[in-house]
């Protein structure tokens, strides 16, 4: 009885959790969410080159969008969350979403920085004549390591082993396709030839037979020197 009474109570206990969290609503539907649009542009000419396909991410969530062909971008963000704006060539901006009522849309400009990527120096000389420019070509050492690598890559054993794992050529699945589709459109309506009734794959195969191609052939021992051949007429041995 008692056992009864304790899985009664652990049921209903279940029962009223479930009820609480179910009706309860969540602290992420409470928080604010905007609509954040925006144009990203180069900082060096304002508002006459935008930026076209900058990255427009959200780290928090793991998630990114990117402008159009004029830079406008809009996704739906949580106030308070950071955007990260980058684009190649340029410096990475961070944007903090300003609180403006929930279901509110906010719009701004963002213009990026261009970076400056210092190389290291290098020093051009001049060749003193034409006379001394063949020579020095002929003379320069060209590595040929791209080119071994992609031949080694391209070789018939390497292509081999990965054929198994490459799916198949889009132009070559269709011309497969179609060959088929052909073949099935001859037919269309019969059943198709099997060589199981063609007379002339049978004339083939009894031919064969006759010819005892399908017969077992023994193995002839190799041969073995046990010793010194005979002589022929002119008295010179046959070795």
């Amino acid at each position: 009885m008692w056992m009864e009474t304790i899985s009664r109570t652990i049921i209903a206990t279940a029962l009223h959790a479930a009820m609480i969290t179910a009706f309860t609503p969540c602290a992420s539907s409470a928080q604010e969410v905007v609509q954040f649009s925006g144009k990203v542009y180069a900082a060096d000419v304002r508002g006459s080159e935008p930026l076209p396909y900058a990255q427009v991410a959200v780290p928090r969530i793991r998630q990114a969008t990117y402008t159009n062909e004029l830079g406008f971008f809009s996704l739906a963000v949580r106030a308070g969350d950071t955007l990260q704006l980058s684009f190649l060539g340029f410096k990475t901006q961070w944007v903090a979403v300003p609180s403006a009522g929930k279901g509110a849309s906010v719009y701004e400009e963002f213009f990026l920085q261009r970076d400056t990527f210092e190389l290291e120096p290098a020093t051009v000389y001049a060749i003193p004549s034409r006379e001394h420019f063949r020579p020095e070509f002929l003379a320069m050492e060209v590595k040929d390591d791209a080119r071994a690598v992609a031949e080694k890559n391209l070789s018939p054993e390497v292509l081999a082993w990965i054929e198994p794992g490459v799916p198949a050529d889009p132009g070559a699945a269709l011309g497969l396709y179609f060959r088929q589709e052909a073949t099935n459109a001859v037919y269309r309506g019969q059943f198709k030839p099997t060589e199981i009734f063609n007379p002339l794959a049978w004339i083939k195969f009894i031919e064969a037979l006759k010819r005892g191609d399908f017969k077992k052939k023994k193995s002839k021992p190799p041969e073995t020197d046990s010793g010194p051949r005979p002589a022929d007429r002119s008295g010179n041995s046959a070795w």
